[in-house]
């Protein structure tokens, strides 16, 4: 197990508000979906917000369960991981909030994959080009490296109205439960 950060302190540009994170994906908030998704990989969970997602704080005496809530500064994505990172031990294991198609299946096989290569910071990327979002920090900064997954919708990252479409559509047609 490690310590997972969510990221969910970003405006929302792309997408049209900053709320994005509470936005609900079959029927559950998206930061619900990556926080249940994450707690069997991570021993402590911390979520990042910031004045732009005040909204989300209010979750973190429920629906987000163990997740501790932690505002940032909102000076970006960059910055407020750094103040993050300073709560928890390495390696740790940093999530966008608008993945909610990621599954504890995945985040496992990532953390087990992570491990094993080398590089400072492994990144979870799309066969066909492109980052999810998801990492593992194994120190603050260093040297990269990247895993690479076939299927883009199981760790679809919601940056648009168009994703969010993807995504429902996605949800619908994985069989079984949500978080299976």
């Amino acid at each position: 197990m490690v310590d997972c950060i969510v990221m969910a302190g970003g405006r929302g540009e792309r997408f049209g508000g900053p709320s994005k994170p509470l936005v609900e994906v079959c029927g559950l908030p998206m930061i619900v979906w990556v926080v249940r998704a994450a707690s069997p990989v991570c021993r402590r969970i911390f979520v990042a917000y910031t004045d732009h997602t005040r909204d989300v704080e209010s979750m973190c005496s429920g629906a987000l369960g163990r997740a501790v809530c932690v505002k940032t500064s909102g000076r970006g994505f960059v910055p407020d991981l750094k103040e993050a990172l300073t709560l928890v031990s390495y390696p740790a294991l940093v999530l966008p909030a608008d993945t909610p198609l990621i599954r504890p299946w995945l985040l496992a096989w990532f953390l087990e994959a992570a491990l094993a290569m080398g590089g400072d910071v492994v990144n979870l990327g799309y066969k066909d080009g492109g980052l999810t979002g998801i990492s593992l920090l194994k120190r603050p900064s260093g040297s990269w490296a990247t895993v690479e997954i076939g299927e883009r919708s199981w760790a679809l990252d919601v940056d648009t109205r168009q994703d969010l479409v993807e995504a429902e559509e996605a949800c619908r047609q994985q069989p079984g439960p949500p978080l299976a």
